[in-house]
């Protein structure tokens, strides 16, 4: 049906809706009356607040967010559902043992990650207020304020993971954010096999006849820059982890790693000649111990010995050998995807954004990590003077 005549300039003329069309705006006009209704209510729901006495926001907040649908539908309040909802002073000493006791039952925790936890809560708490009701941004600030960026990060993962549960729980009235310092990543570094291997015959040369056990120092370096393996878990390997027939090394066998997962290592070809001199009868009368693992001891001494020898004699950190040996594999590869998936696996990461550095940083071409005439030579060195 035609709409009423309108007039314009030009004429008179007359606008017709299509079926379509008309329905839409019904919609429209349906809808607009039905928030105009809620609209209403709502502000009814709110007078009824304030009349009976419910001044407080914390419950008119809590009304807005969760009853106002119940009430819409409805048309009356529950009171008593409302009474109820009130904000519980808890003492701050007695809602943080309540967090560890809750996550302690249903987090997977082993005996360190709950020290720690604990450890950093309790530090937490001396500077809570009484009440962990008023705990505000001053005091996280208060607390992280003039930490290394990396320690920081790791107190406000722990403390935010409270916060959340306190808000959960209605001790706090909302999260509370605080703004952390960014940690920047550290660019690799990796190292020339010639300026290895001097380095290593550098040290050798300094060994005397009745220092010979020495020679354990050297043989941690080249493991490190073979197999990827981290510093302390290079100290931690029992030699029966160790498999010549499959060429791989089990981490995390007899001791824990850092990501609690238990993985394996590739021995590379170039690198099956120095296990077998490490594995061999001679070096584990001389530079072995009883307890049955691949080097020295398990001890931190061990790893600080290694560590510090290395610095003096290269003049950089030890952890540019296990840098060293991502950069190798990369450079090695045909297709360099799947040389990171495969070096992810070596070196135990749970995502593969953590490995793609190495894939950054990596340089096109690099005879240096290649090059590997030295040592043989070098091994054969060793075995002679033993």
């Amino acid at each position: 049906m035609p709409s009423k005549p309108r007039k314009t300039q030009t004429g008179t003329y007359y606008i017709t809706w299509s079926n379509s069309e008309k329905n839409q705006k019904q919609k429209v006009e349906t809808l607009r009356t039905k928030k105009l209704s809620e609209a209403r209510k709502r502000a009814s729901a709110l007078d009824q607040l304030e009349r009976n006495g419910y001044h407080d926001p914390w419950q008119q907040s809590w009304f807005r967010n969760q009853n106002i649908k119940a009430f819409v539908e409805s048309g009356t309040i529950d009171f008593d559902q409302l009474s109820k909802h009130k904000e519980i002073k808890v003492l701050s000493m007695v809602a943080i043992d309540e967090f560890i006791d809750y996550k302690t039952k249903f987090a997977v925790w082993n005996l360190n990650t709950y020290h720690i936890v604990k450890n950093k809560l309790k530090l937490f708490e001396k500077i809570c207020p009484p009440y962990i009701n008023d705990l505000t941004k001053d005091h996280l600030h208060l607390f992280l304020h003039g930490k290394t960026p990396s320690y920081q990060r790791g107190l406000y993962k722990t403390i935010k993971s409270f916060i959340n549960w306190c808000v959960e729980r209605n001790y706090l009235r909302e999260a509370i954010k605080y703004p952390v310092v960014k940690v920047q990543t550290k660019i690799p570094t990796f190292i020339e096999n010639d300026v290895l291997f001097s380095g290593c015959e550098k040290y050798f040369d300094q060994i005397k006849k009745n220092q010979i056990y020495k020679i354990w120092i050297i043989c941690s370096w080249l493991v490190l820059r073979f197999t990827g393996v981290r510093p302390i878990e290079l100290h931690r390997i029992k030699r029966e982890d160790v498999s010549l027939e499959y060429k791989r090394i089990l981490i995390g066998g007899s001791f824990t790693t850092k990501t609690n997962r238990q993985r394996f290592v590739d021995i590379q070809d170039e690198a099956l000649a120095l296990f077998e001199f490490i594995l061999s009868d001679k070096f584990i009368s001389i530079c072995g111990n009883n307890d049955g693992y691949l080097l020295r001891a398990k001890n931190n001494r061990s790893q600080q010995i290694v560590a510090r020898v290395y610095k003096r004699i290269f003049e950089n950190k030890i952890y540019h050998l296990k840098d060293t040996y991502g950069f190798w594999i990369i450079t090695k590869s045909e297709r360099k995807d799947y040389g990171l998936i495969y070096l992810r696996d070596q070196y135990g990461h749970t995502s593969i954004s953590t490995t793609e550095i190495y894939l950054k940083y990596a340089p096109k071409e690099a005879p240096a990590l290649q090059d590997f005439t030295k040592l043989d030579y070098f091994l054969s060195k060793m075995i002679n003077f033993l």
